[in-house]
């Protein structure tokens, strides 16, 4: 399956479906995802999402988004579905639906009401995921904006300039880890509990450094998806600077959890290492 990279473009921000009262309020989970046993009849089964203690409180969108869906079924009672580019969120056992469908939303605007608990299910191009995976991405993502002190991430480099990278090829091997990792990757950066080698630091520099003498910059008027304003001529640029943040990436996989990419012999993954100079957590 052709899967996205980690992060949801979303412009108007992200929120969590639901507000906690107070910072020290956290979300309580009835009934986790996966496999269950019923507690009254011993018999297993599979939960295909999270219900959360969630009492008649608003629902809001997690990003910006449209309302693809609403009805009723037997096992869901009434439920509203919304879509963040190629992943979908119902919401189910509401009480009332305030958006109707069609509608475009942006992240914290209200589309319903619970009723009395909250069951989320998602899925991403179809394949149905655990929701807690998808909201610790929205979490995370929520976090490193605040430490930004930004309201959402960049859009992606112009789609027309065309950029290659080093690790195209490990793309299926890559999409996971970023998914699972990115957002606290991201976190112990702003943090400082984790910082790029000076191997990573010092290549972005002189990349940096020949785009400008080349006169790579602002060949075209930048925008959010193309803040430099890169040409045709910037794409090896483009290609060649998250080459070097994949790569950091990966460094931050090995150093700090001892994790590599699932294909890689014992040689590339020293190869990374000592490129670095990183100690490798066991």
């Amino acid at each position: 399956m052709d899967k996205q990279m980690m992060f949801l473009e979303s412009p108007s921000g992200y929120m969590l479906p639901f507000l906690l009262d107070g910072e020290d309020e956290t979300a309580e989970i009835m009934l986790p995802y996966g496999e269950q046993i019923n507690p009254r009849t011993g018999a297993h089964f599979f939960h295909h999402g999270v219900d959360f203690v969630c009492d008649h409180r608003p629902l809001l969108a997690v990003a910006s988004g449209l309302v693809v869906g609403a009805g009723t079924e037997e096992e869901r009672g009434d439920f509203i579905v919304t879509r963040y580019g190629k992943y979908q969120v119902r919401y189910c056992h509401i009480s009332e639906v305030t958006m109707g469908y069609g509608s475009r939303v942006e992240a914290g605007q209200q589309i319903a009401v619970s009723g009395d608990f909250l069951h989320i299910d998602v899925t991403f191009d179809g394949e149905e995921l655990n929701p807690e995976d998808f909201l610790k991405m929205i979490f995370g993502n929520i976090s490193q904006l605040m430490a930004l002190d930004m309201d959402h991430f960049p859009e992606s480099v112009d789609p027309d300039i065309p950029v290659v990278t080093d690790y195209d090829s490990y793309r299926e091997e890559l999409e996971p880890l970023m998914q699972q990792w990115m957002p606290r990757y991201f976190m112990d950066v702003t943090t400082g509990r984790y910082k790029p080698s000076e191997n990573t630091e010092g290549t972005l520099r002189l990349l940096m450094e020949k785009a400008a003498e080349r006169g790579y910059f602002y060949q075209d008027m930048p925008s959010l998806a193309n803040p430099l304003g890169l040409g045709s001529d910037g794409g090896d640029v483009a290609g060649r600077v998250q080459s070097v943040l994949i790569e950091d990436f990966l460094v931050y996989l090995a150093s700090r959890h001892g994790i590599y990419l699932p294909s890689w012999d014992e040689e590339k993954k020293k190869r990374l290492t000592r490129r670095h100079r990183i100690q490798v957590r066991s």
